[in-house]
């Protein structure tokens, strides 16, 4: 019992870590446009990922696709998380780097001035 606590605290502790690194990596992530491209190029930079690994990845963001009750971002920050999971911080950082605006979600649009 005293194990499964410590477990538990040391979850939390990481749990907070990953929630921040994936909202900062995933910021201006648009799920739609990186859920098969950022996958692939992610699972593309790595040499030696065992199949099974890639295959738990694309269920993973398949069922996370589904997913219609979920918003943008929350599908988003997951994707990253997932990613994380498999590919660590360094390689998904690099992966969206490369990806840039391809991945990247519309920047919202600007109303002009009122004409006066």
């Amino acid at each position: 019992m005293a194990l499964g606590t410590t477990d538990r605290q040391v979850d939390r502790k990481r749990a907070e870590a990953r929630a921040q690194l994936a909202a900062e990596l995933m910021k201006d992530v648009s799920f739609e446009k990186a859920k098969a491209g950022l996958t692939a190029f992610s699972l593309a930079l790595m040499q030696n990922l065992p199949k099974e690994d890639q295959d738990a990845l694309a269920k993973a963001v398949a069922a996370l696709a589904a997913r219609t009750d979920l918003n943008e971002n929350i599908r988003s920050l997951t994707l990253g998380l997932e990613l994380l999971n498999v590919v660590g911080e360094d390689v998904l950082r690099a992966a969206i780097r490369s990806l840039g605006d391809e991945i990247r979600r519309a920047p919202p649009a600007t109303r002009a001035p009122p004409a006066t």
